[in-house]
């Protein structure tokens, strides 16, 4: 990766977090550099934020049309959101079925400055288990079929009609996926976490745009976005926005407290909430004063430390590219490390074919082509 572009990712992504309201400075990019830069923002969730913390900046004219273009964009697909959440809330009320959301607009509620800046992708609904199979049925009578890839984790539904994917992340057209989920934390992730969050805290929805829905609590929605971050981090997909949010939450002294009070001691929830916080530290740069009490980095494993003094922040924002250092993190945490070797060398779900088509023609990679190759085989 070019140092200017580097450079710029992460400057970008650590006044994203400050409070620092002085003018964007980034290396020079030409117009390449700058594809390039949208792209990861695209990628990681960044694109609308960036143009909201620095709408005075200095950027070329056919970046700012961009970014105009892709708040414009993602402000229909709000909308749409909006009105499939209503309607499947609206059905799981008519059936007495409690639902909870997870991240989408909920998140886009506490942490954002307009909700309209976080892009979404699915529907994610918490489900009590006694109550999962009747929620599938009734997101099947409302249009909506079963996933032809399932995972243990949530049962997917899928909308019926077919979309081609153009490398636009916010076109109001992608449709919504619905993920149901009886449970928050798996163990196939060979991490067990003993019941966490297995009953959460809700609370009613009190803006009406999301209701009628349950909310988690602050702290159980800090704890879970934790736990979703770490198996995308091990997973290598991960998103950055997702440690911007955590970021975002902590920014209250009490969150950290009352979360670490929450799971107790579970070692390695404990593991996963305090290496995210140095993650959040680096990458987002957190005021000093908001760094918690006791939450020195002494308390990881001797290789997590040593990972994240060296290679943590060009990790995430190159995921992980020439490397198996997520594989080794997820290694440090589970105590089945062989079924984690196991299972990182097993293919759990193939690319859509039409964004590895896309892909291998857009991209800059001339490897990506192998890259894919040895993926499917």
């Amino acid at each position: 990766m070019p140092d200017s572009l580097k450079l710029a990712k992460v400057e970008i992504c650590r006044r994203l977090g400050s409070a620092d309201e002085a003018d964007l400075g980034l290396p020079s990019l030409d117009t390449l550099g700058w594809r390039k830069l949208l792209s990861f923002l695209d990628e990681h969730g960044l694109t609308l934020l960036f143009r909201r913390k620095f709408p005075n900046a200095s950027l070329p004219d056919w970046v700012n049309q961009r970014l105009e273009q892709n708040f414009a964009e993602n402000s229909k697909r709000y909308d749409s959101i909006l009105f499939q959440q209503r309607k499947i809330l609206r059905a799981f009320a008519a059936q007495n079925i409690d639902a909870t959301l997870l991240k989408g607009l909920a998140i886009a509620l506490q942490a954002y400055p307009d909700m309209r800046d976080r892009v979404q992708y699915d529907l994610d609904f918490f489900i009590r288990p006694a109550q999962l199979q009747q929620a599938a049925r009734v997101c099947l009578d409302s249009g909506y079929q079963l996933d032809k890839e399932q995972t243990p984790d949530h049962i997917c539904m899928v909308p019926p009609e077919t979309y081609v994917w153009r490398g636009n992340f916010f076109d109001p057209l992608i449709p919504l996926k619905i993920e149901l989920h009886g449970q928050l934390w798996h163990d196939r992730y060979y991490i067990d976490l003993s019941g966490l969050l297995s009953e959460p805290e809700t609370i009613a929805a009190q803006d009406v745009r999301l209701q009628p829905a349950r909310l988690l609590s602050a702290v159980d929605q800090f704890v879970f976005l934790n736990l979703h971050f770490f198996r995308h981090l091990f997973q290598n997909q991960v998103r950055l926005s997702h440690l911007y949010e955590m970021g975002v939450f902590l920014k209250d002294a009490r969150i950290w407290s009352d979360a670490m009070d929450r799971v107790g001691e579970r070692l390695s929830a404990r593991g996963i909430l305090l290496l995210n916080l140095h993650l959040v530290l680096q990458l987002f740069r957190l005021p000093k004063q908001t760094m918690p009490v006791g939450a020195d980095e002494s308390d990881l494993p001797f290789p997590v430390r040593t990972w994240l003094r060296n290679d943590a922040v060009n990790d995430l924002i190159s995921r992980f590219y020439g490397n198996k250092n997520h594989v080794l993190l997820q290694m440090e945490f589970s105590g089945a490390r062989r079924q984690v070797l196991k299972s990182a060398l097993a293919v759990h779900r193939l690319p859509n074919p039409a964004r590895v088509e896309y892909e291998m023609q857009h991209s800059t990679y001339k490897n990506l082509s192998v890259q894919y190759i040895i993926y499917t085989v």
